[in-house]
């Protein structure tokens, strides 16, 4: 992966006898152990892709395929506390919601009160696709009174994680 230029970049790394140079999308390349590809990040969406690659030889005659597999997710997962809001008083047994959503899908969304030191599991009440809504439940008794800081991790399937606050 190249940070400056956003481009995944492959190398076919194989001693090659009478390899005589080539270009490749307007890149030579003279060395005599393989050769390279480059696809723009731009070029891609999220979630699993594919690349098969094979060498074909100068009287055309085609090698064996060589795939792999590689994910992408180019951007973190979003989301955010919708009740109970900040103009509500709550009291004892408090339930917080909200929602979350990720083009890779949401695996996990967990809550902190205690300004991030910890983290417990939301519910997830409903997934589908890339969206998810969630609940989690607490006897605000432990907590001292007035506004408090909601932490939210969302983690996708990929394992990216989005950080998000809110006050309650």
């Amino acid at each position: 992966w190249d940070r400056i230029t956003g481009t995944l970049i492959g190398c076919l790394w194989q001693r090659i006898n009478s390899w005589t140079g080539g270009t490749v999308d307007g890149v030579t390349d003279n060395s005599r152990y393989g050769a390279y590809f480059m696809v723009p990040l731009a070029t891609m969406t999220d979630n699993e892709h594919t690349v098969t690659v094979y060498a074909v030889d100068i009287n055309g005659v085609k090698g064996l395929e060589t795939s792999r597999t590689f994910r992408i997710s180019l951007e973190e997962p979003k989301g955010a506390v919708e009740l109970p809001t900040i103009d509500t008083s709550v009291r004892e047994i408090v339930t917080i919601s909200g929602w979350a959503s990720d083009k890779n899908g949401i695996s996990n969304i967990q809550v902190s009160l205690d300004n991030g030191n910890s983290y417990n599991d939301a519910v997830l009440e409903f997934v589908e696709g890339s969206d998810a809504d969630w609940v989690y439940t607490f006897d605000s008794r432990v907590i001292n009174g007035g506004s408090q800081v909601v932490f939210l991790k969302i983690t996708d399937n990929y394992g990216i994680q989005g950080l998000y606050s809110s006050l309650i």
